[in-house]
């Protein structure tokens, strides 16, 4: 029942509604919407120029990370120009001098086995003196084996 009475109830409210609208209340109304919408289409078209904008920002970060990826592998091609024309200017002066203590090394060590041959060529020479000396018979064959 008491259902009923809210649905009447309801329904006596919203008779006035049902009643016909003449052309002037639909001109007003139609004024009064299209007052308010036209706040909401300037909203709009504010968003979709600002969407635009995003778009064109985003499109614009692309561009720069592509410029900006040439620009890493261009410098990074250009360090190791650098570092190779660096290298191609002190290696060789290294290497060279390298070489020089590598075969000053080795001339010092030949002088010093050299060295030692001639101390003990000075022994058998002395030795092939005092021999030369005990048995005179000796000496002519040093001499021909260019020890005296």
């Amino acid at each position: 029942m008491r259902t009923v009475l809210i649905i009447i109830l309801l329904f006596a409210i919203t008779l006035p509604c049902f009643a016909e609208l003449t052309q002037q209340d639909l001109e007003k109304i139609s004024n009064l919407i299209d007052r308010k919408l036209e706040p909401i289409k300037l909203d709009v078209a504010e968003m979709k120029g600002k969407m635009a904008t995003k778009d064109d920002l985003l499109n614009m970060w692309k561009d720069i990370d592509g410029k900006i990826d040439v620009l890493y592998g261009v410098t990074i091609g250009i360090l190791i120009a650098i570092i190779a024309t660096i290298l191609s200017i002190t290696l060789p002066s290294v290497l060279q001098r390298w070489f020089e203590r590598r075969k000053q090394t080795r001339d010092e060590d030949r002088l010093r086995k050299i060295e030692a041959e001639l101390e003990k060529l000075k022994i058998i020479r002395e030795v092939a003196k005092k021999l030369a000396e005990e048995k005179p018979e000796l000496a002519e064959a040093y001499r021909m084996v260019g020890l005296l």
